[in-house]
């Protein structure tokens, strides 16, 4: 009898544990009307998230200046018009990231759809205090986070941290070697304000997360989230057309097709002298 007894809690902790207590096809978690709209049941599109962080978390509320993130789903009047660089397999860490699937208002794993926070979060299956799928912060070289999905550079790409022969990093906007030393060109230390940072190690690097952040860019910037950089003459912020900051190029209400960022050199000036 204890024997039996001792395998029935066994099988039902089991049971328990898998699913933590749910049930995986109905979740029982609130209905939430979203900050971009919509009321969604059992955190689809991220509805739980988003009901206490916002759609874009952000420290530059007052002017609505943070609201020029990394794109995600932002209601019908914003929906994701290319999928081919959100990531379908498993992480580091073993999470997945989630998209929600258009027209079903679920949130799926291993599917393409919209960008939702757990397309870059897991409560479960994480690294760091910020709870993403991946270690990415100023400090990581190579930025795992951003190079899970988008490729690391491009022709047209600042050049970053050599590599080779994984990573030769050659740029048509630079032929050279990269270096992040003093330099009658290049600043070390990048001027303060401009929030561009270089990653410690190792030397002469330079990381997505240079000159780009997921949370709290620029408005004008919209989906390309560039950092704030830094002007001598009057310390003017990037200048663009993007009107909610979660725009994307093609989505461009004022120019649609057309570059959101029309004045790049704020944030160039932040770690060069002159231009090449």
């Amino acid at each position: 009898m204890t024997l039996r007894l001792t395998l029935l809690l066994a099988l039902i902790a089991s049971a328990t544990g898998a699913t933590a207590g749910m049930n995986p096809v109905s979740l029982g978690l609130p209905r939430v009307t979203t900050v971009f709209g919509g009321t969604y049941d059992n955190n689809s599109y991220s509805a739980v998230c988003v009901a206490c962080h916002t759609r874009n978390p952000s420290a530059r509320t007052p002017d609505a200046a943070g609201l020029g993130s990394h794109f995600i789903f932002g209601g019908t009047g914003l929906l994701t018009g290319n999928t081919g660089v959100e990531k379908l397999t498993a992480w580091v860490t073993g999470g997945l990231s989630k998209y929600g699937k258009t027209g079903d208002n679920v949130n799926v794993v291993g599917t393409t759809g919209e960008m939702i926070c757990e397309s870059c979060h897991n409560m479960l299956r994480n690294n760091g205090r910020s709870k993403v799928l991946a270690s990415d912060n100023e400090a990581t070289d190579p930025s795992a986070l951003c190079e899970g999905c988008h490729a690391r550079t491009g022709a047209g790409h600042h050049i970053l941290t050599p590599s080779p022969p994984t990573y030769p990093e050659t740029s048509t906007l630079h032929a050279g070697t990269l270096s992040s030393a003093d330099s009658y060109y290049v600043r070390n230390i990048p001027l303060a304000g401009s929030e561009v940072t270089y990653p410690p190690i190792p030397a002469n690097a330079i990381n997505c997360r240079s000159c780009h952040k997921p949370h709290d860019a620029q408005t004008q910037a919209g989906a390309r989230i560039l950092k704030r950089g830094y002007r001598t003459g009057d310390n003017a912020a990037v200048q663009g057309d993007g009107v909610t900051g979660m725009e994307r190029t093609t989505e461009n209400s004022i120019n649609p097709g057309t570059p959101i960022v029309k004045d790049f050199e704020p944030l160039c000036n932040a770690c060069h002298k002159v231009s090449y």
